[in-house]
């Protein structure tokens, strides 16, 4: 019950980011991209990868999030980086 409670709570957070994402126009070539993901973004990303029961999420110099969550019925760290690709951690 728990598990689904914060599913419930993880889409509701990420929703409206996801909704905003899908409407906004594409990137100017003649524009940098901007760098690094939100907190949110970071959070959605981890939860596609697997992770659920996020915590800890805090922003590195490098534009990357280090946080903690369960992925397949253990505790782990994990990291995204400013592209938004999700890598565990030691």
């Amino acid at each position: 019950m728990r598990t689904v409670q914060f599913a419930v709570a993880a889409l509701l957070l990420v929703a409206p980011s996801a909704v905003a994402l899908a409407q906004s126009n594409p990137p100017d070539p003649g524009k940098t991209a901007p760098t690094g993901v939100t907190q949110q973004q970071a959070l959605y990303d981890a939860g596609v990868a697997g992770y659920s029961m996020m915590s800890g999420l805090t922003k590195e110099k490098d534009g990357s999030w280090m946080g903690e969550g369960n992925k397949g019925g253990s505790e782990s760290r994990f990291s995204v980086d400013p592209s938004g690709k999700v890598t565990p951690t030691p």
